[in-house]
């Protein structure tokens, strides 16, 4: 049985690694955001809002796929650039992706700050 707490770092790696590979704005939302301000909170996913034109989603999604993730690119592209959320999976990995059209979310991101987690620098709202 895999180890939860490896997989939730490699999801957070690969995540990271998506992100910058495709150049995406985003804040590190939930648990390990919250773990990064406090002491740990028990999460099994990773957590991000996304602050990009949708036109640049489908870069995103792309990486993901490079990076280990299962990806439907059709169905995950409408639903985050439609539908606001979408969840990937990468192993026993979770990663829900959050792009609401609220102005508010934009805030947040642009004042999200760097922390590390698990070794690895994250912008966390």
């Amino acid at each position: 049985m895999a180890d939860p707490r490896h997989e939730l770092e490699e999801t957070l790696f690969e995540t990271l690694a998506s992100l910058e590979e495709a150049g995406t704005q985003y804040a590190l939302i939930g648990g390990l955001a919250i773990s990064a301000h406090t002491e740990g909170r028990a999460t099994k996913d990773v957590d991000i809002v996304l602050a990009c034109p949708n036109s640049a989603v489908p870069g995103f999604v792309d990486a993901l796929g490079r990076h280990g993730f299962l990806v439907d690119p059709a169905r995950h592209i409408r639903e985050v650039t439609q539908d606001g959320i979408s969840v990937f999976r990468r192993r026993a990995g979770r990663l829900d992706v959050m792009k609401p059209p609220i102005p508010f979310f934009q805030r947040l991101v642009d004042s999200a700050q760097p922390y590390e987690i698990v070794g690895k620098t994250a912008r966390v709202a």
